[in-house]
């Protein structure tokens, strides 16, 4: 049975200062993983790693490549829990990385009915973490 929890009407207001803010986001802009675009903050760093640890998802499906560092990491932490994931990353332009575990693809997170085969989709095991980190638009 899928379980899908809705965040409508969560509050996203923090105790941190926007200065704090401010310093965290310019951080998490330059960080790299494998000497690639990471840019993942150090709370979301340790959400993932509780969500793969919780959920141990047997697929990670991620918009928004960027540089293919957050796929890698995806797939490099996976394996270090000993779970069996594929990670399929899209984007509109797929990077040119190889890494064990990883599938880029091209896609457009605004029309993933139409660009996402539904091929790729209809075998992948579950459970599944779906990221959505692509165009950073309302």
């Amino acid at each position: 049975m899928r379980k899908i929890d809705a965040i409508y009407g969560r509050a996203f207001a923090v105790d941190l200062p926007q200065e704090a803010l401010d310093r965290i986001q310019l951080g998490t802009l330059k960080t790299k993983y494998k000497g690639l675009r990471f840019c993942k903050n150090p709370f979301d760093i340790v959400l993932y790693l509780r969500l793969l640890e919780q959920i141990r998802p047997r697929a990670v499906i991620e918009f928004g490549s960027s540089e293919g560092g957050s796929a890698v990491w995806f797939a490099d932490q996976c394996r270090a829990l000993d779970l069996d994931t594929q990670v399929l990353s899209f984007d509109l332009n797929i990077p040119d990385v190889s890494a064990n575990g990883v599938s880029f693809y091209q896609a457009d997170a605004y029309r993933p009915e139409t660009t996402v085969p539904a091929v790729l989709l209809e075998d992948l095991p579950h459970p599944w973490i779906v990221i959505e980190d692509s165009a950073h638009t309302y």
